[in-house]
């Protein structure tokens, strides 16, 4: 079987981190407050225009991709998977951000013995990514790209963080 797996939210604890990193930002800096708390995305979560979200993007991507732990059981869930005979392709959205999280995401999975047979950054169009590989399930943690999976057919695994909005779908 290929799986594809995102990274943030499924394998690091990066969500976490973002959303605790812009609880603090926003109100030190910004000030806008919490709006619509079961939003994973930030400038729909605080209210932030795009120079905002850039702004914030800039200033700790780096610094969360770099710190954020391994979600627990995370190694010993991809080393099973691999140990049973799956494709393991990593499809995330890192490197669309800032450059410099592909370098540290490298370096990190050497670090942590993570070993993904084919890893597809700056990825904005998951189902494109998961046609192009053949997936059979997708574990990933965002609500709209499991929902526009699942509608196209692809099997999803949905990686749900507690107060984000949950899909239906026989998929």
């Amino acid at each position: 079987m290929v799986i594809a797996i995102d990274l943030d939210g499924c394998v690091y604890d990066t969500e976490e981190y973002y959303r605790t990193y812009a609880h603090f930002w926003d109100l030190a800096v910004v000030g806008n407050g919490l709006q619509k708390s079961d939003e994973m995305h930030m400038d729909k979560r605080f209210g932030w225009d795009k120079e905002t979200i850039n702004n914030f993007y800039d200033k700790f991507t780096a610094e969360i991709v770099e710190n954020a732990p391994l979600k627990l059981g995370a190694k010993y869930v991809l080393d099973e998977l691999k140990q049973r005979g799956h494709k393991l392709v990593c499809v995330t959205l890192r490197g669309y951000y800032q450059d410099c999280e592909i370098p540290i995401t490298e370096k990190r999975f050497e670090a942590e013995s993570i070993a993904f047979d084919k890893i597809v950054y700056n990825q904005t169009n998951k189902l494109q990514a998961c046609l192009d590989e053949n997936v059979d399930l997708i574990v990933d943690d965002n609500p709209d790209n499991v929902e526009m999976l699942a509608k196209n057919n692809i099997k999803c695994l949905h990686f749900r963080g507690i107060g984000m909005k949950n899909v239906e779908h026989e998929n």
